[in-house]
């Protein structure tokens, strides 16, 4: 058993907690919502799109320095965008790595394989193939003929073809410039015939072993831990009905990473002034990266976590079982969450890429560790924002543009909102309807404008002692600045002086109160 002691740099890639998914739905309900997300104008989608792309995040403070601006550069040159390259680099990096048998041990000593699903989504002509071939096709292909290690690499197939490739390769991977039309035909599928696609999905991901049998072929028998991965690409509004389609209570659409990155593509001028820079760089492409990570990766190795990495890993999993604690005993849907296998297995990707590509890399485990989990809340934010999206969608028409919230109309929500203070818990309850659903970070941006522009403090505290969890608190001041002029003074002394909302719990008015930002009762 190798352990290799750099994974202690281990966790490069995160996002915000994601808020539980939607509870299950049935069959008929799903095609009742599929056909109403089919249906939208493209400019709602187009809308949705601009939203997604706003969601405050930099690639910059993920990698070092000098691995960035490669990245940056090589994607300046090839004419698309770093967003678009990274999820597939950092996919092809988790199954190139375990193309041998390696896997990821967490604190109780469970292995389990590097395996991702990952989607990302763009509007056309923005450079995704471009960024498919170079970080993921190209690559895989090289690797595959190097090595004499059969044709694993799936570009088109059926559920069939997939499990026999799998089956006989002990390996296999869907790398798809379109692959909405592989995992829409899955989980068509799925729902008609109850074909088990799904089922199959879910166990490839967790590396369970399992078996197949096809009336026309012999029994195909899947052993543990098999490397396996999805890298593909697809537009908006396909992505929303892969969404649609895997919202259905069984935890597949948790195992998926779709990705909405910023994809502006630069300029001719900075295309050329970018391959100017990377001729004066040692490493000219993304295949010889790869090269070298599969020869430091030909025996089975096995990566683990330092102590303090364990720790924010369990923090995770005791979070998700309290919730889940809760859901059982209160009689409501229980969380599906493999928010703690993702950290794992994108942190050793994130960290075998860093490492072989440049050796100026800091192995900080916890630093690690939280840039994993910005990475993964990056991309959960933005998922939560289309479920919340096709879960406000009721007509069964072709409608017209349905907006989405501005960063603006969140922040006279929450001025015009009933009494001095504001949480997420009471917002989401009595907002207006067009935006209660905004996610967390969504909130805390438009919170953090308004404490900027003096409308009031934000204050995050504890339930209690032994809470985990703080709560945001928005403290509104008596009167607004004047040059502010989202609302009227008029109109902002009229909601300020209602009473403070019954979502707020009095433990919170307690603590306000003793630190001075509420007058005693």
């Amino acid at each position: 058993m190798f352990c290799i002691n750099w994974a202690k740099g281990f966790c490069l890639y995160t996002m915000q907690q994601r808020p539980v998914l939607k509870s299950f739905l049935s069959s008929n309900m799903s095609s009742s919502k599929l056909a109403r997300v089919s249906k939208q104008h493209e400019k709602t989608w187009c809308d949705l799109h601009r939203r997604l792309i706003s969601v405050p995040f930099s690639f910059e403070d993920v990698f070092t320095e000098p691995v960035y601006e490669f990245i940056k550069n090589k994607s300046i040159a090839l004419s698309t965008s770093i967003g678009y390259m990274v999820p597939c680099l950092l996919t092809t990096t988790a199954f190139v790595t375990g193309l041998n048998g390696t896997t990821v041990s967490s604190s109780t000593d469970h292995r389990t394989t590097l395996n991702l699903y990952s989607v990302v989504v763009g509007p056309p002509t923005t450079g995704k193939s471009q960024a498919m071939k170079e970080c993921a096709m190209d690559p895989l292909i090289a690797v595959r003929d190097n090595n004499d290690l059969g044709d694993f690499v799936l570009e088109r197939c059926t559920t069939s073809a997939l499990v026999k490739c799998v089956s006989d390769q002990k390996r296999g991977v869907v790398v798809s410039p379109e692959v909405y039309d592989v995992l829409n035909r899955m989980l068509k599928n799925e729902e008609e015939n109850g074909s088990g696609e799904v089922q199959m999905l879910c166990e490839l991901f967790s590396g369970e072993r399992t078996s197949y049998k096809y009336a026309t072929e012999k029994t195909r028998n899947i052993g543990e831990n098999v490397p396996f991965a999805i890298i593909g690409c697809t537009q908006v509004p396909f992505a929303a009905r892969l969404i649609c389609r895997m919202d259905q209570g069984h935890g597949l659409l948790d195992r998926f990473l779709f990705w909405f990155p910023m994809c502006l593509r630069p300029s001719p001028h900075e295309t050329e002034a970018a391959k100017g820079v990377l001729n004066r760089i040692p490493v000219k492409s993304f295949t010889d990266v790869f090269l070298e990570m599969y020869s430091l990766h030909l025996g089975k190795k096995e990566y683990s976590f330092t102590q303090a990495a364990r720790k924010v890993i369990q923090s995770i999993e005791t979070e998700f079982i309290t919730e889940l604690n809760e859901a059982i005993t209160e009689g409501i849907p229980s969380p599906k969450s493999k928010r703690t296998d993702l950290v794992k297995r994108l942190a050793v990707s994130l960290h075998v890429f860093t490492h072989i590509i440049s050796d100026l890399v800091e192995e900080k485990d916890l630093m690690h560790t939280e840039k994993s989990l910005l990475v993964l809340d990056y991309c959960e934010s933005q998922k939560q924002i289309v479920i919340e999206f096709i879960g406000t969608l009721t007509s069964e028409s072709v409608v017209p543009e349905k907006m989405q919230p501005t960063l603006e109309e969140i922040m006279i929500g929450v001025l015009m909102f009933p009494g001095p203070v504001v949480t997420k818990r009471s917002f989401k309850q009595s907002a207006g309807r067009k935006i209660r659903g905004i996610v967390d970070s969504e909130f805390l941006t438009a919170l953090e404008r308004l404490e900027k522009d003096g409308c009031g403090v934000i204050k995050k505290l504890r339930a209690s002692v032994n809470a985990r969890r703080e709560t945001v608190v928005f403290v509104k001041l008596e009167e607004l600045p004047g040059e502010i002029a989202l609302v009227s003074q008029d109109e902002y002394r009229k909601k300020f002086q209602l009473p403070i909302h019954k979502a707020i719990s009095e433990a919170t008015k307690i603590q306000l109160q003793e630190k001075q930002l509420l007058p005693s009762s």
